[in-house]
């Protein structure tokens, strides 16, 4: 077992020899590297062995590994193929170049062999691979590079290239990209970016409603969001202004369009500290102190015109939310009386609020008679 400082030395020593200098905003070759301009793209390393084949570009350090390649792919000769049997009499159809890879297909297919150790925890994997991945993942400092290593268009950071791919993929690819719709459903053929978006799609879509695969799915979904809703203040927050707009759009017969974050003007985590700031005491998240608590409109969405797209953004604006219990919240009403408009006018939100009202005309956000006339 290793310890913690001679696996990041260790760590430290391969990248060196691989980039030279460590430059943690290296890419790989990706289909991000398309999007990206060119000096952010890693150059392609050539060996000395190339294969000679027509079409084939690739280049080898070692002899053996071109005869390797050659063998497998263009001579179509399989030295390393697995002859595994499973309980129903189908044999394994898995072939590979190197007797190595073979390996690892047996330890992990089938005989479920994991004998590489984290050295800081008891978790057990197949290769020495994914035990790496995992210790750069779970325990490197938070500040570490090596989480932060594949760097994707938006600038966030992976610690690995499949998941940095997995990102760009979902969320900033173009929308016409191949690679939102590589995965087709059997039954509807739509596309999907990744296996499991439609492995869930089938599942919900296409599958019996008494299937043990689908009751099952949907229990471990209710569970995980009932898990996040109660221990994640940020994905209940989002949860609860999604649902407060998207319910007064319904009422209204309007379509929501627009991301809840775009349409309040803040982060999750800013709301939940402009929420905070009362001088009741209400915490969000605190159902036990005052009972439960839910986000309410000081100036009722009925009170706004919702056609016009200025007021629609007062309306969401993160100002005009509160926080009551949902005693208050019930006994409130939806009308707005002129008295209590112009209270609301004079006081810091309506105040504030006007004043953002006055910047998105002069942006020309909205385009309706009331704002352009």
């Amino acid at each position: 077992m290793r310890c913690k400082r001679k696996r990041e030395t260790d760590l430290q020593k391969k990248d060196d020899s691989v980039f030279g200098s460590l430059d943690f905003n290296v890419i790989y070759a990706s289909p991000v590297d398309r999007m990206l301009p060119p000096n952010q793209t890693k150059k392609k390393v050539v060996h000395k062995h190339a294969c000679e084949y027509t079409n084939c570009d690739k280049t080898y350090s070692k002899k053996c590994e071109l005869q390797y390649h050659q063998n497998f792919k263009h001579l179509k000769i399989y030295n390393n193929i697995c002859d595994r049997v499973d309980d129903n009499g189908i044999k394994c159809d898995f072939k590979c170049e190197e007797a190595s890879t073979l390996k690892k297909h047996k330890n992990g297919k089938h005989d479920k062999i994991k004998e590489h150790k984290c050295s800081d925890c008891e978790s057990f994997f197949i290769n020495a691979d994914k035990s790496r991945k995992h210790w750069n993942r779970w325990h490197s400092n938070s500040d570490d590079p090596c989480r932060t290593k594949y760097k994707c268009v938006c600038f966030l950071g992976f610690p690995t290239r499949w998941e940095r791919d997995q990102h760009w993929t979902i969320h900033c690819s173009p929308l016409d990209h191949p690679s939102r719709f590589q995965f087709k459903c059997t039954e509807c053929e739509l596309g999907f970016p990744a296996r499991r978006n439609r492995d869930d799609h089938w599942l919900r879509q296409h599958s019996a409603v008494n299937d043990d695969r689908r009751i099952a799915f949907n229990e471990r979904r209710n569970a995980n969001f009932k898990s996040r809703y109660a221990n994640d203040p940020n994905f209940r927050i989002k949860r609860m202004a999604r649902r407060g707009i998207r319910r007064a759009f319904d009422n209204s017969g309007f379509v929501k369009l627009e991301v809840s974050e775009k349409l309040t003007g803040c982060s999750s985590e800013e709301l939940i500290v402009h929420l905070d700031n009362n001088d009741r005491g209400y915490v969000f998240g605190d159902d036990v102190t005052f009972g439960k608590l839910a986000n309410d409109h000081v100036k009722p969405m009925d009170a706004f015109d919702l056609y016009c797209y200025i007021e629609l953004l007062k309306a969401c604006n993160w100002r005009n939310i509160q926080l009551l219990t949902e005693k208050e919240n019930a006994n409130k009403s939806n009308s707005f009386t002129p008295d209590e408009e112009a209270a609301y006018n004079a006081s810091w939100r309506g105040i504030e609020i006007e004043k953002e009202a006055v910047k998105w005309r002069t942006e020309n956000r909205c385009v309706c008679a009331k704002c352009v006339g």
